[in-house]
């Protein structure tokens, strides 16, 4: 028995990604998921990107999205004390 952590990325696109952790026990040659599903999200804007470069993931994994995202924020982040859709 062995004891693997995989990470998927789900939903890439240019404005977003969810990154899943999961664990599995290879077992007889399957590989059985063990334990909780691990979920992060992040958003393509100045503050999502720098949470990303901060995060415990293979380099290989950011590099990836950064890849879909190109170089530039897509998503605009919120101006304190505005709110979305009020003019």
């Amino acid at each position: 028995m062995k004891l693997t952590e995989q990470i998927f990325l789900d939903s890439l696109c240019k404005d977003a990604v969810s990154v899943r952790r999961q664990s599995f026990l290879l077992q007889n040659g399957h590989e059985l998921p063990v334990g909780d599903v691990h979920r992060m999200a992040f958003v393509n804007s100045a503050s999502g990107r720098e949470l990303l470069q901060g995060c415990e993931i293979d380099e290989r994994f950011k590099q990836a999205i950064f890849a879909a995202w190109g170089d530039e924020a897509t998503v605009t982040e919120p101006v304190p004390g505005e709110q979305a859709g009020v003019s």
